[in-house]
């Protein structure tokens, strides 16, 4: 009997044994071993059916509006799926409550690196990527970086914005080393509560009502003001076309980057909070394609559709399990992640069902202030000084 080959066996064999590999070894690796191989790994329709079989649901959310690499999907979501569904063995986690001395309000990936401010006025820098048996020790501390409590950060590429109750805006280059400050900071009238970033324009959204947006190039005195809010703003997003804000008066609201007017306002769906006798309001957003999750104070979570950004409407809320406010909110192709102020951690599978895949729970009473996640790396800040890290298991 002669030798047979594995690019000889049936196309169909093949995907049954591909299988019980990684999608992202198939196209790294075994792409690289002959033309069948090769045609096999980049037939996104191979990866789309696998998603399918292996999880089923509607996926993504909402239809999408956009073309869907359903590679780099899959890859996600395997990888996510592992990581997250064994969280004590797939990631270890490191802290340290000791480096800030106040409340920890914001924390911030940029590539390897993790950014905190806190309300001692410090901003810490700290290594994502640490050995398993090093202890979680800042890079680099920057006491009295601000005048105020550091309450916002955006970042892009090097640069990295820091924002607080001082009203300034500040730029920052980023290196493995440390921070420098990189031109003249942004002076506001009150509290900058949250910011982003795209291009060379940025958005900040402040505690007198307001949205500002700003060319990160130029002097301060050419910023544009929205104000569409009669409450304080507590986040903001930029869209290549559109600005996002949520607020205390409990209003989403989409302004027209490029008509530079308001352009939508909608009302999270309200119901009595009955443990604190109030309505509810929107508190962290992200936004995945055309999907835009903004978590509320009641620990709900709303899923809006931003498709084509004309038919921008309310589609669902989802009971989450947090017992309080949605901290933070992190939206991907492989998971959807929320903080609470009941000190847990949420993953979630990102298809229209929102199924879990697992919970992290922090020390008791601990309260989540923000989360980042990004390259598998997760930091969350919490009110009890701390900053925690997870990483993968190497």
């Amino acid at each position: 009997m002669g030798r047979v080959s594995l690019d000889e066996l049936p196309v169909e064999l093949l995907l049954k044994i591909f299988e019980n590999l990684d999608v992202k070894f198939i196209t790294d690796v075994l792409a690289q071993v002959c033309c069948l191989f090769r045609d096999l790994a980049e037939d996104s329709s191979n990866w789309k059916i696998r998603i399918k079989q292996k999880w089923p649901g509607q996926y993504p959310a909402l239809p999408p509006d956009y073309p869907v690499d359903w590679t780099k999907a899959c890859i996600e979501r395997e990888e996510e799926t592992r990581l997250w569904k064994c969280n004590d063995n797939g990631m270890q986690i490191r802290s340290n409550s000791t480096s800030h001395y106040a409340s920890v309000d914001v924390i911030h990936i940029i590539k390897s690196l993790v950014v905190s401010g806190s309300r001692d006025h410090s901003i810490n820098l700290w290594n994502g990527e640490a050995d398993s048996d090093e202890n979680l020790e800042p890079i680099c501390k920057y006491p009295d970086s601000h005048a105020g409590w550091v309450w916002s950060m955006a970042s892009q590429e090097d640069t990295l914005m820091t924002g607080a109750w001082d009203s300034c805006v500040k730029f920052w280059q980023v290196a493995p080393t440390g921070l420098l400050q990189t031109r003249e900071k942004i002076q506001l009238k009150t509290a900058v509560l949250s910011m982003d970033i795209m291009g060379n324009r940025a958005v900040a959204g402040t505690f007198d009502n307001k949205v500002v947006q700003f060319d990160t190039r130029e002097s301060f005195k050419k910023m544009s003001f929205y104000k569409s809010h009669s409450r304080p703003v507590l986040k903001v997003k930029m869209t290549p076309t559109r600005i996002y804000s949520i607020s205390e008066d409990t209003n989403l609201v989409i302004h027209d980057r490029v008509a530079g007017k308001l352009f939508k306002k909608l009302k999270i769906p309200q119901v009595i909070d009955q443990q604190e006798g109030q309505r509810r309001y929107p508190l962290s957003m992200d936004a995945v394609g055309n999907c835009l999750y903004v978590g509320d104070s009641s620990g709900n979570l709303n899923l809006f559709d931003t498709t084509a950004d004309t038919a921008f409407q309310f589609v669902q809320s989802y009971k989450t399990g947090h017992k309080g406010r949605i901290s933070g909110v992190v939206s991907g192709h492989g998971s959807i992640i929320t903080s609470g102020t009941d000190g847990i951690i949420n993953m979630f599978h990102p298809s229209r069902e929102l199924h879990p895949l697992a919970t992290i729970q922090l020390d008791g009473g601990n309260v989540v202030t923000g989360i980042s996640y990004k390259n598998q790396i997760l930091a969350a800040s919490t009110c009890n000084n701390s900053v925690y890290i997870w990483t993968p298991n190497m």
